[in-house]
């Protein structure tokens, strides 16, 4: 049998082929560090370095490392990894190789049981020559682009840390872009000013589920997920004034588990906010991007009116190489019909949370427009009676209004404790909003 050959395409697509956005490589890294992390105890910090003028990215942690014994192995190897998809974020052993494609040299230094080793990986020699020698092996490529070192340091010292040298990508210098990025994607935890961080934290410990979070900083400041009380943006606001769970089980088994934030539902969240969209998360790194879980809603603008989060928590939803889904399995056709019954709830609940939104809106508008009335003597009949017609139009309108918004109090009265009671409630706290005066339309005398 003759021996097989995996060709320098095979790297290519493991780079530049792999992902269809170029920051994907600090969610890889980030991960990596994370597993890291875990297997040093848990307590380390991952910081990354940002140099624009310098073309210089650096992402260290101080996590466990690489054993000097299996540094030039691990790195090597490509698709082969000991990590298990069971409790490790990174466990295919490609991500390492996708800084490739961004950069003329990419660096990893491994600190670990009293040696320091490093492996160069020359990018731009990668690109210029051996992408047009097809017929060298994967392994050859790596051989002959790689640099290998190594020197004995203190003990009790270990990490490792990532550099790549002469950037090629702009998007990955944006420091800003990076940190906003991070900070819907990384597993990063919630702002000290999000006030319900402590409710879904102490929701997920009553499941015995532990929310992964980690210390990650960008050119020394800290990041957060993007999660606020009040949700604002040039012409929108809105507030969180609770937060509802939804627990997926199959059987006794936890699938996964989800928060949504409970506000006014005054409108679709517009798009400049960072937080709009549930989220899928598996180790609390996100899944996809923020319309991964739209095709589940009735239409596809609810996933649009809310925050939210949807926590994977079963060993067998695996995110595919991409991490933008699962891979296909009877375990993620269970979740997924979960989430579509429970996101018919969703629907009703912002549907109903905007009927009773127009129905106060034409409350309002009457009110407003009656108390406009009578207007400028000096306008003509006509224009006074059409006015007049317009605002018993109105007036019919805003009753029909009051008698919907008695009909959803009335309902929520008797069940208090379902999310759309809840949000009534909180549209509602004060009877006197729906009262429509009672005054008779009698235009004035016409002077024209």
């Amino acid at each position: 049998m003759a021996d097989i050959n995996i060709g320098v395409n095979l790297i290519e697509s493991l780079t530049t082929g792999m992902y269809k956005d170029a920051r994907t490589i600090f969610r890889e890294y980030v991960q990596n560090s994370c597993d890291a992390i875990d297997a040093a105890g848990g307590s380390g910090k991952i910081e990354i370095t940002i140099d624009e003028a310098a073309r210089y990215i650096r992402i260290e942690d101080n996590g466990c490392g690489i054993e000097p014994l299996i540094f030039k192995e691990t790195l090597h190897n490509i698709a082969t990894s000991g990590k298990s998809s069971d409790e490790n974020k990174g466990f295919r052993g490609i991500g390492r190789l996708c800084g490739l494609a961004y950069c003329d040299k990419l660096v990893f230094t491994s600190t670990a049981k009293g040696s320091v080793c490093w492996m160069t990986f020359d990018a731009a020699k990668l690109r210029d020559k051996f992408y047009k020698r097809l017929k060298l092996s994967a392994n050859q490529i790596l051989d002959e682009i790689t640099e290998f070192n190594s020197d004995a340091i203190d003990k009790n010292l270990h990490g490792f840390k990532v550099e790549l040298l002469g950037v090629t990508e702009d998007a990955l210098l944006d420091a800003e872009g990076i940190k906003k990025y991070l900070s819907e994607v990384a597993p990063a935890p919630y702002s000290p000013d999000f006030t319900f961080a402590s409710r879904i934290h102490a929701h997920a410990a009553a499941l015995g589920f532990k929310i992964d979070e980690y210390e990650i900083t960008v050119n020394d400041t800290q990041i957060f997920k993007p999660y606020r009380n009040v949700i604002s943006s040039r012409g929108f606001r809105d507030e969180l004034f609770d937060v509802s769970f939804r627990d997926f089980y199959d059987g006794g088994r936890l699938l996964a588990w989800s928060w949504i934030g409970l506000t006014g539902f005054r409108g679709q969240i517009r798009d400049d906010i960072k937080e709009r969209a549930l989220r899928l998360r598996k180790g609390n790194i996100q899944i996809g991007g923020k319309n991964v879980l739209q095709d589940f809603f009735t239409e596809v603008r609810g996933t649009y009116y809310f925050v939210g989060e949807v926590f994977a928590a079963d060993k067998n939803l695996i995110p595919n190489s991409q991490r933008d889904y699962f891979i296909p399995n009877g375990t993620r056709e269970t979740f997924e019909a979960a989430l579509r019954d429970y996101f018919k709830e969703l629907y009703r609940l912002y549907h109903g949370a905007s009927e009773i939104n127009s129905a106060k809106k034409k409350i309002r508008d009457y009110r407003d427009a009656l108390d406009k009335f009578p207007i400028d003597n000096s306008k003509s009949i006509e224009n006074i009676m059409r006015v007049k017609f317009k605002l018993i139009e109105a007036g019919d309108k805003a009753k029909q209004a009051h008698c919907t918004i008695k009909q959803e109090i009335a309902r929520a009265c008797e069940n208090p404790d379902d999310d759309l009671s809840r949000v009534v409630f909180y549209l509602m706290p004060n009877a006197d909003e729906i009262i429509i005066p009672k005054r008779r339309i009698t235009p004035p005398p016409c002077a024209a």
